[in-house]
């Protein structure tokens, strides 16, 4: 029986989990940054797809992320605050940037 290594253990989890498991998979920033450093990019972009959820990323994370997906020939949706997330939101199909600014104050 072969070792793996502990990001091919959770590359394997994943596809476990989302596929026969029924799971919705999440995935952080730092996963990711473990991953990508960790297995082949083929690899990712496979289980890429199969997270369901994007979490507690970095600009850059995110940006890689969306870029991933759109290589997998996915539309792709990215909702940010419309500064940091940037890039992210230009590289997605569809850019939603959500801004909250306080109402002006009119004088009449």
């Amino acid at each position: 029986r072969g070792e793996c290594s502990g990001a091919e253990a959770a590359v394997r989890a994943v596809e476990a989990a989302a596929g026969d498991g029924g799971f919705d998979v999440a995935m952080t920033g730092p996963a990711l940054d473990v991953l990508s450093g960790a297995i082949p990019r083929r690899r990712l972009l496979h289980i890429l797809p199969l997270v369901r959820v994007f979490a507690r990323m970095a600009p850059a994370q995110k940006e890689m992320a969306v870029a991933g997906l759109n290589q997998s020939h996915l539309t792709t949706l990215m909702c940010g605050d419309g500064t940091n997330d940037v890039g992210a939101l230009k590289r997605a199909h569809v850019g939603v940037a959500l801004l909250c600014a306080a109402p002006s104050s009119s004088s009449s």
